[in-house]
């Protein structure tokens, strides 16, 4: 079966609820491919959370892009360092085509993005930005990633638009709720 989980939009939804809630049903209940929690009001608590069950290989995609809440470069790490070292992705699709993580934190104001991947790929970490124009060959669930079109190895994590860090949306409304 193939398990979806959609909370985006949610400003209700704080570091708090998914440490205390979604994580632990994540842990029991891992089979979610698609995970989708962009325009809430989580950060760097949520993505700490989630780091290990991300890690085990379940989920294909994972959208946590306009956070409501700080999302730090040493956070982001540590997620890209747990993934790399549990060694699950890329993963297989339902093809046995190797496929990387799609993972979108774009639009989250994180600092000095170039250098957070220079450091991951100094660390081994198999890391590809994907960019605006890669968007029409690259997508989730398909072999390859962001960069050179002959790209022969399939990287472990798709990091898309990551250096796209200017904020949309004011996080003046998530303070309110916290």
């Amino acid at each position: 079966y193939i398990l979806n989980i959609d909370l985006s939009c949610n400003r209700l939804l704080s570091d708090d609820g998914i440490a205390q809630h979604l994580a632990p049903f994540l842990h029991t209940w891992p089979q979610c491919q698609r995970l989708k929690l962009y325009k809430t009001s989580i950060g760097d608590g949520a993505l700490a959370a989630l780091s290990s069950w991300v890690a085990e290989g379940h989920v294909h995609e994972l959208h946590l892009s306009d956070l409501g809440a700080q999302v730090s470069c040493a956070t982001v790490y540590n997620l890209l360092k747990e993934v790399h070292d549990k060694g699950n992705y890329p993963y297989l699709n339902n093809d046995n085509t190797r496929c990387a993580l799609w993972l979108r934190l774009e639009h989250n104001n994180i600092q000095h993005t170039e250098q957070l991947i220079n450091k991951a790929r100094a660390d081994g970490i198999s890391v590809t930005v994907v960019q605006r124009p890669d968007l029409g060959q690259v997508r989730p669930g398909a072999p390859g990633g962001g960069g050179s079109k002959n790209q022969t190895e399939v990287p472990a994590l798709n990091l898309v638009l990551f250096h796209k860090q200017e904020l949309r949306v004011s996080r003046r409304w998530a303070s309110a709720f916290l």
